[in-house]
């Protein structure tokens, strides 16, 4: 009995044996490798994603530059559009206002042109006499200055510059005063009249320029006289008259 008991012992002891071996034996088997693609394997394909690799790092800090550049291109465009736009009210109002401005300018043009073809300046072709050691104005020199004060009211342009003689009896100072007093005395009886006295100046010249230089009654008669020269300004016409 004791000897069937220890052969059970023994196959126990065995069988536990076994099966730590066994256990053991499993636990030390070393693992299979995974398998990997055979194109991941071939030294070409390596080499050439090496390559490609390097390739991106050398063109990496260029795209980088050629995407700033763009990036700061657009911006520049967007200002200068948007200035564009700002601006743009600012010169159609310019371009308006020039236009305007040329329309101004054709206008005058065109009436200095109608001025110029059609105007009937007023051009008066006689002169006042006075009588010996007088300024006053008779009644014929008076009928003779109403038309000088109707054809300056036809033409509003127009400008008179009065010239004052004398003869030439009596001292030449006292002549030459004379003269002034009777182109003084023409032209307060035309702005009286209602002509502006603006278009008017006076000049002198006593007895030294007559009409007449013979020493005949007849002769200072003729130089006893007030003279009427139009003018006009520089720019009525265009130009001096």
């Amino acid at each position: 009995m004791y000897v069937n008991r220890l052969r059970k012992w023994q196959l126990i002891q065995s069988m536990c044996a076994a099966f730590f071996i066994t256990n053991c034996s499993s636990s030390n088997e070393p693992s299979a490798l995974p398998t990997l693609p055979s194109e991941n394997l071939s030294p070409s394909s390596s080499t050439e994603s090496a390559d490609a690799d390097i390739s991106e790092e050398t063109e990496r800090p260029e795209d980088q530059a050629t995407d700033q550049q763009e990036l700061l291109t657009g911006e520049h465009d967007k200002e200068h559009q948007n200035h564009s736009l700002e601006n743009e009210p600012q010169e159609n109002q310019d371009l308006a206002t020039k236009e305007d401005h040329q329309d101004i300018l054709d206008e005058e043009e065109e009436q200095i042109f109608t001025l110029t073809e059609s105007y009937k300046p007023f051009e008066p072709d006689f002169m006042v006499h006075f009588d010996f050691d007088e300024d006053l104005l008779n009644e014929q020199n008076r009928s003779a200055l109403d038309k000088i004060i109707a054809g300056m009211k036809k033409d509003p342009l127009v400008k008179i510059l009065i010239k004052g003689h004398a003869d030439k009896q009596g001292p030449s100072q006292y002549n030459y005063d004379l003269s002034r007093r009777r182109a003084e005395t023409i032209r307060q009886y035309l702005t009286s009249r209602g002509v502006n006295g603006d278009r008017f100046s006076i000049d002198y010249f006593g007895e030294n320029v007559p009409l007449d230089p013979t020493n005949h009654v007849t002769a200072f008669r003729k130089n006893r006289r007030g003279e009427f020269v139009p003018s006009y300004e520089h720019n009525d016409f265009g130009k001096a008259r």
